[in-house]
């Protein structure tokens, strides 16, 4: 019994050894189709062995993304509203496939033990690689307009990555993306809470300025809450003040600022206390 045992690892090892080499291949060259096929072969020998399963299914879903994009790119290029129509549906299931086959990676991980430090260091190695590329899916699916629904989804799976990374830029820099996915979505709510958080290692910019500007005028309208209108638009005139024409906020901003200035009457706010923060009673 133990002599098969270890005969079956042994043919499963091979299998899977041979998979990853064939995929990264088809992968290299481009054919999406094969690539995830042979990727599915190596996670279907040990579907949740955590020396292999993560590894193959961040590898898969690293095809599904670029297939994603390239689909994306296609429509995107396209006079043809059909064939637009169908190259973002087909994107947009890609990039779901991609970000499935990432938390199902991660699914694997999370309840790993690791025998020693070496594996707790790949074990590491191979959650980060996962989120990474899952967040970059979420930024996708929201910045190309493929998919605009999964703010939910997205806020977890930032989460999960903030844990983790310890790179404060590259942190930075995911705040400020996560609020644009939840503005973009229509949660305005969170979009401030994440671009107040942005605006804690970067005071001046104009992304998250205009960002939470309309974030917080978009809440006061739909609440009629004139503090929110009114932080929103001291938010909004410094970025007029100081982001360059070009920006492509810019106009957006521009339509609220006059908008609250003619029919709520509002003035911007200039002290010497930080731009939006409330005076203490």
């Amino acid at each position: 019994e133990v002599t098969a045992k270890n005969e079956k690892n042994k043919n499963n090892d091979a299998l899977i050894q041979k998979a990853f080499s064939e995929g990264n291949n088809a992968f290299k060259e481009k054919n999406y189709d094969l690539a995830i096929s042979k990727f599915d072969e190596g996670i279907n020998a040990e579907p949740d062995f955590v020396g292999s399963a993560p590894v193959l299914l961040n590898a898969k879903g690293a095809v599904l993304k670029d297939k994603g994009f390239a689909s994306y790119s296609q429509g995107a290029k396209s006079t043809d509203a059909a064939l637009k129509a169908s190259m973002f549906e087909s994107a947009k299931k890609d990039w779901n496939a991609a970000m499935d086959s990432y938390s199902k990676g991660l699914a694997i991980l999370k309840t790993a033990t690791a025998p020693d430090a070496a594996a707790q260091k790949s074990y590491d190695a191979n959650k980060m690689n996962l989120l990474n590329n899952l967040v970059e899916v979420h930024r996708l699916m929201s910045k190309s307009g493929v998919d605009k629904s999964k703010a939910t989804e997205a806020k977890a799976a930032y989460e999960q990555y903030f844990a983790v990374e310890t790179d404060a830029a590259l942190k930075s820099k995911a705040q400020l993306t996560l609020a644009d996915i939840l503005r973009e979505a229509g949660d305005s709510e969170n979009a401030i809470v994440a671009y107040r958080k942005a605006l804690e290692t970067s005071p001046d910019n104009p992304d998250a300025l205009a960002g939470i500007g309309l974030s917080l005028f978009n809440s006061g309208v739909v609440a009629d809450n004139k503090e929110q209108k009114q932080e929103g638009l001291n938010y909004m005139q410094k970025f007029a003040d100081t982001a360059p024409e070009n920006h492509p906020l810019k106009a957006s901003v521009r339509d609220a600022v006059e908008y609250l200035k003619t029919q709520d009457k509002l003035t911007p706010q200039k002290t010497g206390r930080s731009v939006g923060t409330k005076k203490k009673s």
